[in-house]
């Protein structure tokens, strides 16, 4: 009878603790973001990424802590980094932003264009594409693009 107690105890120990591909990295980062601890926000988001590679919110989540770090052109290796293992409309977004903030419309366009793609309803790229037309006041290419945009796909 002791033997199966403590063969119980065991299996329960076991099973109740948490391997490191179980813990939420995610999570865990983000209440050190809350407590403006960015060095070790930054540690779980990359033991999360380098176990979750294909999940673009640890990615984001990095590149939104080295952009803080005033580090512009680490932020978008990891992001570029991001797109290439996961193709996140969210990373290629975090990109165009980035270019467009540096200037860059050219490139940025070309990045709203492949969230864009892939879902030629996702508002941030719509306004994102729109704006860099309106910038770079190209009034033929933005009629184009906004007759090509489908109003109904936005009704609620």
């Amino acid at each position: 009878m002791k033997k199966i107690i403590i063969v119980v105890f065991v299996l329960i120990f076991l099973t109740g603790c948490k391997s490191d591909n179980e813990i939420d990295h995610l999570v865990r980062g983000k209440q050190y973001l809350s407590k403006m601890e960015y060095n070790s926000a930054l540690r779980e988001f990359e033991l999360g990424k380098n176990t979750y590679q294909s999940d673009a919110n640890y990615y984001l989540a990095i590149a939104e802590i080295t952009l803080k770090k005033g580090d512009p052109t680490k932020t978008l290796e990891v992001l570029h980094d991001g797109y290439t293992k996961t193709s996140s409309p969210q990373i290629a977004i975090a990109i165009a932003g980035i270019l467009l903030t540096e200037g860059d419309f050219s490139n940025s366009l070309i990045w709203f264009e492949k969230a864009l793609s892939q879902d030629s309803t996702n508002i941030e790229a719509l306004k994102g594409k729109i704006k860099i037309l309106a910038v770079k006041n190209d009034t033929e290419g933005l009629e184009k693009f906004l007759k090509s945009i489908d109003i109904s796909s936005y009704d609620s």
